[in-house]
């Protein structure tokens, strides 16, 4: 079962930070993602593994500052689609190259 719970947040400075799993009961699963400070709040998904509901209290966290590798403004940069040509067999073969990660690189050769 999953439901999305909100947490409170210990340093309010932050906009975007990561989550780190949390210390739960067995089969509880929060944490280990990405979240947004709302107002020093932020909303995440908490997958419940036994079968029925639990109570469950959750103290205000911290988030770990991160920083990503690469930028994701050259995703939508139109210069760097400039050597892309007119054959949709070009444009699949481009972003295959540039675009997809590594296992999804034949997917696109299906459809």
């Amino acid at each position: 079962m999953c439901t999305v719970v909100q947490i409170n947040l210990q340093n309010t400075d932050l906009q975007t930070g990561y989550l780190p799993l949390l210390d739960t009961p067995e089969n509880i699963f929060i944490g280990n993602c990405v979240v947004t400070n709302r107002e020093g709040k932020c909303y995440v998904l908490a997958v419940n593994a036994y079968e029925d509901d639990i109570q469950l209290e959750i103290p205000a966290q911290e988030l770990v500052p991160f920083e990503c590798e690469g930028s994701s403004e050259d995703f939508f940069d139109p210069e760097s689609d400039n050597d892309i040509g007119e054959d949709p067999r070009d444009r699949f073969q481009f972003i295959g190259e540039k675009r997809l990660l590594k296992d999804q690189e034949g997917s696109i050769y299906k459809i």
